[in-house]
């Protein structure tokens, strides 16, 4: 017989992508020989080592996946898996040729733009910094594998950004391109954002006003969710004016971007369009009773009605 329940452990886990570690078994028995197993493929990993009556050394060889093993041991006469199974976590190392722009360049005194990491990593953490300096802006954003979006915050002078990467206990890395966003011009932000229909029925448009807008500045309604643009520019005049959301389906939050041509600012007022949803004409109904003796009741049911 083999005892099946000795405890398999790693010596260091977390590691970093490209380095190895060692599986341990504690207490092995002398004269039974373990064998490490990739747990996914079933494929050995090295030699066997022999019991020696306490704690044995298994090595991972270096791996570039998280990945979980299982120890085969046997005495010459039989064999059996024992009990315990480890999985090794492997921190990827951040790969510092991501590309990084500018979203919005130049901005006015006192507004804001977003430092976008394309393509950006699983499991590593991204977080904007000044440069020189590297002072932290904002908070850390953990990848996605696709786009993400680092706020700058406001902005009173030209300033330079780096990207520091970070994964795990893998070394940290900054991004290699150094991205600037200028600041020039003015533009008040300050103006009222209001929806003259607040809620709306779904699948119809909106309508939101922005009071004494400034002549010669253009006004572009933007989905705060996605980012995207909703209907077309709007040049400022003066007094107030009115830009479309165009037909919607969900409640959505709406913010304004301002451009004179030499700057641009997210105007600081937000403004939530509530969605009801549309009733359907063509829902079932039909009596609970049904025939009726003279002078009774019945009530009439609505199937599947909406919420």
């Amino acid at each position: 017989t083999i005892n099946p329940s000795l405890a398999v452990t790693a010596l260091a886990n977390p590691i970093c992508e490209g380095n190895a570690t060692m599986i341990q078994v504690v207490n092995s028995e002398n004269g039974v020989l373990y064998r490490l197993y990739d747990d996914a493929t079933n494929n050995p990993i090295g030699a066997a080592v022999a019991g020696t009556g306490s704690t044995i050394d298994l090595p991972t060889g270096n791996l570039t996946a998280t990945t979980t093993f299982y120890v085969l041991a046997s005495n010459g006469t039989c064999s059996i898996e024992l009990t315990d199974v480890e999985t090794v976590t492997v921190n990827i190392n951040p790969d510092p040729n991501k590309i990084v722009v500018v979203g919005f360049d130049p901005v006015c005194a006192g507004g804001s733009s977003v430092i976008t990491v394309a393509l950006s990593e699983p499991g590593v953490s991204y977080q904007l910094r000044t440069e020189p300096g590297d002072i932290n802006v904002g908070a850390p954003v953990l990848g996605t594998n696709s786009n993400i979006n680092l706020g700058t915050g406001p902005l009173t002078a030209t300033t330079s950004f780096n990207v520091l990467a970070t994964s795990g206990i893998c070394a940290p890395v900054e991004l290699a391109t150094i991205v600037t966003v200028n600041v020039s011009g003015n533009i008040d932000a300050s103006l009222a954002v209001t929806a003259v229909t607040p809620t709306i029925c779904s699948g119809t448009a909106a309508d939101i006003e922005i009071a004494n807008s400034e002549t010669g500045v253009s006004y572009q309604l933007i989905d705060a969710a996605s980012n995207g643009v909703a209907g077309s520019p709007v040049v400022g005049n003066g007094g107030t004016i009115t830009l479309s959301t165009g037909n919607i389906s969900i409640t959505t939050t709406f913010y304004v971007l301002a451009d004179n041509g030499t700057c641009t600012i997210e105007l600081t007022d937000r403004e939530t369009i509530t969605v009801d949803p549309a009733p359907h004409p063509f829902l079932a109904i039909g009596p609970t009773l049904n025939p009726l003796c003279l002078g009774g009741s019945s009530a009439i049911m609505v199937m599947s009605s909406q919420p």
